[in-house]
């Protein structure tokens, strides 16, 4: 298995950015802070195929992006709620937004974003583009990453987190399904071999994981479900 190059193409100009930034620090938001490390387990739920396959125990639960309605659906709710994305269409997630659940908001995200969870529980947080370094040099920002998965963790870690199983974090096409909960995604362009198992998958997938496994593999995961991100942490663990 070798590593692959992309061109990565951000989906909102520098200037979209920086007016979202501008806009979320304007509204005087709670921000993330860092809590004392213990040794509670948290379970990240995303919205790969086998997120269906969730087993809620006694852990507090994260639900990222559509994973959402995987709880709303079953009249239930995370106890956190994370995003990330620039786009207006992250609103769509949150139709149905728990009263609950405490709504971890990147500083990036499109005012849609904290109009919707108005009256809701909301704690921002910074990742560190380039582009709106200015703005949050000094408010202690989350490392960058391809995905807001992948971000999750730091910004977890910072809640006193320290040990994560995640469902639904899959990265690959799982009996013709892309996701649990149906959102927009492109199609399969990609096979990738791991260990001798071979799934469907995409570049943006590809990417992903490439990215998780250099920012993540020090990181106390259980990556559950059989999907292919679980099996390259697997597979390049039992190579170390």
């Amino acid at each position: 298995m070798s590593l692959v190059e992309f061109e990565i193409k951000t989906p909102v100009a520098d200037a979209g950015l920086v007016a979202n930034v501008r806009h979320s620090l304007s509204l005087g938001l709670p921000e993330l802070c860092r809590l004392p490390p213990s040794t509670r387990q948290l379970s990240v739920i995303a919205n790969g195929p086998t997120a269906w396959g969730a087993e809620f125990g006694g852990n507090p639960t994260l639900a990222v992006n559509g994973a959402l309605r995987l709880f709303t659906d079953r009249n239930a709710a995370p106890n956190y709620w994370i995003g990330c994305d620039p786009q207006a269409h992250l609103a769509d997630f949150l139709k149905r937004a728990p009263q609950s659940t405490t709504y971890l908001i990147a500083s990036k995200c499109h005012p849609s974003v904290f109009e919707t969870l108005k009256g809701r529980r909301v704690i921002l947080w910074h990742v560190d583009d380039l582009a709106t370094w200015d703005l949050v040099q000094d408010r202690d920002a989350i490392s960058t990453a391809v995905s807001v998965t992948i971000c999750a963790f730091e910004v977890m870690e910072r809640l006193g987190f320290s040990r994560f199983e995640t469902w639904g974090w899959d990265g690959c096409y799982i009996d013709g399904r892309d996701h649990a909960s149906p959102q927009a995604h492109r199609a399969i362009d990609i096979e990738n071999d791991v260990g001798g198992k071979v799934f469907q998958t995409t570049t943006t997938w590809a990417l992903e994981a490439q990215d998780a496994w250099n920012k993540l593999r020090g990181v106390n995961i259980d990556i559950r479900g059989g999907g292919m991100i679980g099996a390259i942490f697997d597979f390049q663990r039992s190579a170390e």
